[in-house]
């Protein structure tokens, strides 16, 4: 800056003056003026200097008159100073709409060092900035003589693909197929018919239970079904009907129901079931194969003889269990045919696979005795039970009833049949496996075996009564 100084000067011709004329000196500091010095109330106009870069005129420091606007007034010696300050630059931030930028301060002054800063929407990452008014360098610019524009460019961030495979059992599904790095969706399945999920695999992302988690890479994940065992079953039967399944095969928990045809003479028994648990007709699959049978007896005839109703008829069962004996025999020029022999356990057995019949009791026999005393007088009650052929030495009896017990005699101890054409027994359900109520060829008589007999009585022909 420069001070300076001017001093006038006044020569006068002729006669002094009587008033003596001062000229005032005006001093100035980085400005000058359109005139230096004056007379009292002269004005002279101030001129600033020109600032320097980066700053601006910032008004007048004045001693020894009044400034008003840019001019003073001589009233004695001034002294003028210019004053200047920095500039303020400002900066403006812009965006493209995906993010934002920042800077650490918005205004500045020349050289001043402005940091920009970033800020990406969701899903964007930063590009890069550009700079009208200032150079960039990294995220710093220096203020120069000019106001600065910055914006900031964002790009969106890559999507990544999700393919969704399945092993043809079954398919897969997601909560989206597309996303971004870290975005996470849920993977979802459905199996088909008889097959189960067994699990999924993925390549290029991460998955934590059922929830997948994008990567930086296209992704693939496929699920897995595995087959439910098929457990299957076996159908069976006696010979004398057939039994049929809504289906022979299936899974844990499957329901079987079961049904049946007799063939012609026979009725339904019953069916038993091995690897289920049988209902009525029906089992559900457990976690074995099953073998299910059919029996059927005959469709048995009755006879009625007082209040009681009888199986006309031997029964004939076997349902593959113990105690049960099959002879063929022939007495008194009678073919007996073939004869099932049960013993009392076996009889018990097979009478609980025959709805509504059972072994009779003691108590039935002195019944079916009175009956058989009391409808038709003889002295032999039990020959009104007997067949009219068949029996040792004519011994025959009358069947009256129908009742037609044939002497078809008994299995043994040691497996031999004994005293056909002479007796038969009939197990009871109160009675040892050597008892039982007998029809016997010599008296005609209805009695019982004694249990304290020796003969070795083992297994008998079966007649049933109805409940």
């Amino acid at each position: 800056m420069k001070t300076e100084k001017h001093i006038i000067k006044g020569h006068f011709k002729g006669k002094r003056p009587h008033v003596k004329v001062t000229a005032y000196e005006l001093s100035t500091v980085d400005c000058s003026a359109d005139k230096m010095s004056g007379y009292y109330s002269q004005e002279t106009t101030l001129i600033s200097d020109d600032p320097e870069p980066g700053y601006d005129f910032a008004g007048w420091s004045v001693t020894g008159s009044n400034v008003t606007g840019n001019n003073v007034r001589f009233e004695g010696d001034i002294t003028a100073k210019a004053n200047y300050s920095a500039h303020v630059y400002n900066v403006t931030l812009q965006n493209d709409g995906h993010g934002t930028i920042a800077a650490d301060k918005t205004t500045g002054n020349l050289g001043d060092t402005i940091t920009l800063s970033n800020s990406p929407a969701t899903h964007y990452h930063f590009s890069g900035y550009s700079l009208t008014g200032a150079t960039l360098t990294s995220n710093q610019f220096n203020i120069e003589t000019n106001d600065v524009i910055a914006k900031g460019w964002f790009s969106e961030d890559p999507k990544y693909n999700l393919t969704l495979q399945n092993d043809g059992h079954g398919s897969i599904g997601a909560g989206k197929t597309t996303g971004y790095q870290g975005d996470t969706t849920t993977l979802s399945n459905t199996a088909s018919a008889d097959y189960q999920f067994s699990g999924y695999t993925v390549t290029g992302a991460t998955l934590n239970g059922s929830t997948l988690t994008f990567g930086a890479q296209n992704a693939t994940a496929k699920a897995w079904f595995k087959a439910f065992p098929v457990y299957t079953l076996t159908l069976q039967n006696d010979g004398h009907g057939t039994i049929t399944a809504n289906k022979t095969s299936g899974h844990n928990g499957d329901i079987i129901t079961l049904s049946n045809t007799a063939n012609n003479g026979y009725v339904f028994s019953a069916y038993t079931v091995t690897g289920a648990t049988l209902t009525s007709n029906k089992f559900k699959i457990g976690t074995s194969n099953v073998t299910a049978k059919g029996w059927f007896t005959y469709n048995i005839p009755t006879v009625k003889i007082g209040t009681q109703t009888w199986s006309k008829i031997n029964i004939q069962i076997d349902d593959g269990g113990t105690g049960i004996y099959k002879k063929t025999n022939v007495s008194s020029g009678v073919n007996w045919g073939t004869q099932y022999y049960y013993t009392t356990g076996a009889a018990v057995r097979i009478a609980n696979l025959i709805p509504g019949w059972r072994l009779p009791t003691v108590a039935d026999i002195d019944k079916l005795r009175t009956a058989a005393t009391s409808t038709y007088t003889t002295s032999y009650p039990g020959s009104n039970l007997k067949t009219t052929t068949g029996w040792y030495k004519s011994k025959n009896g009358y069947d009256t009833f129908g009742f037609s017990g044939a002497p078809v005699g008994f299995i043994n101890i040691n497996n031999t049949v004994r005293d056909v054409g002479k007796i038969v027994i009939y197990p009871l359900l109160d009675k040892s496996n050597k008892s039982g109520f007998s029809l016997q060829y010599n008296a005609g008589s209805i009695g019982f075996i004694n249990t304290y007999t020796s003969n070795g009585y083992s297994a008998f022909p079966l007649r049933l009564i109805k409940e």
